[in-house]
């Protein structure tokens, strides 16, 4: 179960880079490479597959991005591979960033729980503005960073944008008295739905909106023929999923190069 947790994540960081005109994906049997051409480690991604070859996976997929000088983020999921193996990320430099929980649900027998929140509406993002308008709310959550400006970059460079464009990539907007406060994203994926980017502006946290949207992206499945919804979660969120009925599967891992730039 866990390498579908592993396949909806690789194939929405895929989705991501497409409309970029010098995003790449590089198909490697240990590993997926996906490059947007920016200095993010939120776009730049090496999804590994497993670690028995670590040497390949540090010089063809991290290398890549080193020879460029451009930061990357490396995504191991946690299987039955040696962790042994964890040390030569460690020992090559990569910085241990993260631990997240992999999670997924049977949509089949999920019943999500309304949650009301006055003056809250969710609609999915439609227009260029309301695209620039997601970008900079994630940017938000970078603080005042290199990965933040680079996030701030990617969404402001798209020169145009309809739900067309990126049929599987659904991004979601949460209005609070017409404030724009809250963002949720749902990728279609061959296999399963995943749910990525369930984030609230932080003046407005801990008033139920985080979990609106959540409720919002599992009613939106509702029309989907996929069965099983995934998601990757903090230890802080971890909690809400498994209220809902969101099982772990495993834990993914995630390394970042920035210490060797």
């Amino acid at each position: 179960m866990i390498a579908m947790v592993r396949r909806n994540f690789s194939e929405k960081s895929r989705s991501c880079v497409r409309w970029l005109p010098q995003g790449r994906v590089v198909e490697n049997g240990r590993f997926t490479l996906i490059d947007s051409g920016l200095p993010s480690d939120t776009y730049n991604v090496v999804v590994s597959h497993d670690l028995h070859d670590t040497a390949t996976l540090l010089c063809d997929g991290v290398g890549h991005f080193m020879a460029q000088q451009r930061p990357m983020a490396l995504w191991y999921w946690e299987e039955a591979t040696d962790r042994a193996n964890v040390g030569d990320l460690l020992a090559y430099g990569l910085h241990h960033a993260e631990t997240d929980a992999a999670m997924m649900a049977d949509l089949t027998i999920l019943r999500p729980q309304a949650v009301a929140v006055a003056g809250l509406s969710i609609g999915r993002v439609q227009t260029l503005a309301e695209w620039r308008h997601f970008g900079r709310l994630l940017e938000q959550g970078f603080g005042v960073t290199e990965e933040g400006t680079a996030v701030a970059h990617y969404y402001a460079q798209r020169p145009s944008y309809t739900p067309a464009d990126n049929p599987d990539l659904r991004h979601y907007l949460g209005w609070l008295d017409e404030e724009i406060v809250a963002t949720g994203t749902l990728f279609v994926g061959s296999e399963t739905v995943g749910l990525y980017d369930v984030m609230t502006r932080e003046d407005v946290r801990r008033r139920g909106i985080g979990s609106a949207m959540f409720v919002h992206l599992l009613q939106e499945t509702a029309v989907l023929p996929h069965r099983y919804a995934v998601l990757q979660a903090s230890a802080a969120g971890a909690g809400l999923y498994r209220r809902a009925g969101f099982a772990d599967v495993g834990v993914v891992h995630i390394f970042e190069n920035r210490p060797l730039l």
